[in-house]
């Protein structure tokens, strides 16, 4: 599909220099965040996402479908095109260990969105999916909170300051907080977010990040900032 595929890396900083972000020597004018529910890169005074833990499988099937479907699970195609994915299951509570019983639960509530004819479950997986704290997916630039304190502490009191005129990292933007719904939407809002970064779209300010840092300069920052 015409991109460069890189060794899976720790990355445990980011770098901004002449215009360039260096991500462990590897030097893009964007990077997108999807770090999904585990430790961010970027430091913030207030919370935007939680982990869902959950289990996925994937099954080889005389099934096939175009599209993805989402009912109490999911299902959607493989980039393989033969096979299908089944997924997943919540949990609050969980010791990181994939449940022996959850194959036989995902197919039966396959089989509630469309007939699953002769399944093979040829891999189950499990991880930490970001979910955000409003269940709205977060996708768009990140904003430099501490400049943005500096110059409009005014939010604070009430004050309006529309979206366009915060301070933004340059070419830094986020895309996480789908939870158990990210087949059937992180597809979506990934080409909006590419679109916006190439400058096709108008950003779609509902789903920005700003809505957080907005919510917390209005409840919680005097609170913070005295302890």
């Amino acid at each position: 599909i015409g991109c460069d595929l890189f060794t899976q890396t720790k990355v445990e900083s980011l770098d901004y220099h002449d215009g360039l972000w260096d991500v462990t020597g590897i030097k893009s004018r964007a990077v997108v965040l999807a770090t999904g529910g585990y430790e961010s890169l970027i430091s913030l005074p207030f919370p935007i996402q939680r982990g869902v833990w959950g289990e996925r499988i994937k099954i080889k099937t005389l099934t096939q479908t175009a599209h993805n479907y989402h009912k109490q699970v999911s299902l959607s195609k493989t980039v393989e095109g033969d096979a299908l994915y089944i997924g997943a299951t919540h949990k609050k509570n969980h010791d990181f260990s994939i449940d022996p019983d959850v194959a036989p639960w995902l197919l039966e509530k396959a089989n509630e969105i469309m007939p699953i004819e002769a399944p093979e479950v040829v891999e189950i997986k499990a991880g930490m999916r970001p979910g955000s704290v409003d269940y709205y997916p977060i996708m768009g630039k990140v904003p430099d909170v501490a400049k943005n304190i500096e110059d409009y502490e005014s939010i604070c009191n009430g004050v309006k300051v529309p979206p366009e005129r915060l301070h933004y990292f340059p070419g830094l933007y986020i895309h996480t907080g789908h939870g158990g719904r990210g087949y059937v939407t992180a597809p979506f809002t990934a080409r909006l977010l590419s679109e916006e970064i190439c400058g096709k779209v108008v950003p779609d300010s509902s789903l920005d990040m700003v809505r957080f840092f907005y919510r917390w300069m209005r409840r919680d920052y005097h609170k913070q900032r005295e302890m």
